[in-house]
């Protein structure tokens, strides 16, 4: 299994199965109307996915949408998602996640004994619906999240560390009996 699809009794051409941003979801949805293949769009915010599915059904008409989600969630999928996802039958499920959680996808996908295709478009959902969400974020924001982040954690155990050490050298008192 590769990391970023899973093998399916489809047949899907290279240019559909790497991963890529916000064009190649263009021609993968293109490919899937002439196609006749219905899709599942999974993952971004839940703003994002739902213009999303606008867009999509206004630029292809021929197109199933399945059904949608927004991976506006930590964590896992979890079984629920899993069996609503399996319970639209769609023949691509295309995401727009990371590549730490599509490979976590891809597992649990597999460990549920599913049989779909998975490609991963990250950073595409948002850009391509014209909206602000996820990836239309500036970039650099998460870094800057995760960096003060971090300052706060540090700043947590520098206090720990203050503390223990103020106890260390305070005074002493003493119970007597």
């Amino acid at each position: 299994m590769t990391t970023d699809i899973i093998s399916s009794p489809l047949e899907l051409s290279p240019a559909m199965a790497r991963p890529a941003a916000s064009q190649d979801l263009v021609e993968t949805l293109r490919r899937c109307e002439e196609t006749g293949r219905s899709i599942f769009l999974f993952g971004g915010d839940a703003a994002s996915i739902r213009a999303l599915r606008g867009r999509v059904a206004a630029d292809h008409p021929r197109l199933r949408i399945a059904g949608i989600c927004d991976a506006d969630f930590g964590g896992p999928a979890g079984p629920a998602i899993l069996a609503h996802i399996a319970a639209c039958a769609p023949d691509i499920v295309i995401v727009d996640l990371s590549s730490t959680r599509h490979r976590a996808l891809i597992a649990e996908v597999a460990a549920c004994g599913l049989r779909f295709t998975l490609l991963n478009r990250p950073g595409s959902f948002a850009p391509h619906a014209g909206v602000a969400g996820q990836a239309g974020r500036v970039p650099g924001a998460g870094l800057a999240a995760r960096l003060a982040g971090d300052f706060a954690s540090l700043r947590s155990f520098a206090g720990i560390l203050l503390r223990q050490w103020l106890q260390q050298r305070g005074p002493k008192l003493s119970v007597r009996e």
